[in-house]
Parts: C-alpha cells; structure tokens; sequence
C-alpha cells in the first residue's frame, strides 16, 4: 500500500480520478474491499454534477466524508 496521506490530499487524488481507502477501513478483516472514488456525470447521467462514492465488493453507494475521514491522516492510494 502507499503512505498514509491527509484527507486534502486525498481528495486532490480522488478529484484526478485515483480510489482511496482508510487503513482503518480494511483493517477490520473485511473481505470485501472498500474504497472511495468519484462519480463525473455524462450527458447522459442524471446526475449535473461530480459526486463521492463508497465501493464495497459489489455495491456502490454515494458518499459523504464524516469529520473522522476529514481529520484522519490514514488515507492511502488504492493499487
């Protein structure tokens, strides 16, 4: 995995098209992987404008970063 960053560099990443994990996210002995990315709507999404999004295994869901993910300094690029 790559070092520990602080969420506003993550979100830089996560902005650039990069997906993001916490290390304390998958190091509760999920076996799903679980990561964050964004959404860039097309002409054709519903959707106007980009959003967050959680991936666990199969599921995505929208995402908003709680003031823990905001403040955490665990951060790490997804490989």
């Amino acid at each position: 995995m790559s070092p520990y960053l602080i969420f506003s560099v993550a979100l830089t990443m996560l902005m650039s098209g990069e997906k993001l994990t916490r290390a304390g996210w998958n190091g509760r002995k999920l076996d799903l992987a679980m990561y964050v990315a964004v959404q860039f709507p097309d002409e054709n999404s519903a959707n106007t404008n980009p959003y967050l999004y959680m991936q666990v295994g199969n599921e995505r869901t929208p995402w908003h970063p709680s003031n823990l993910d905001i403040f955490a300094d665990d951060w790490q690029l997804v490989e």
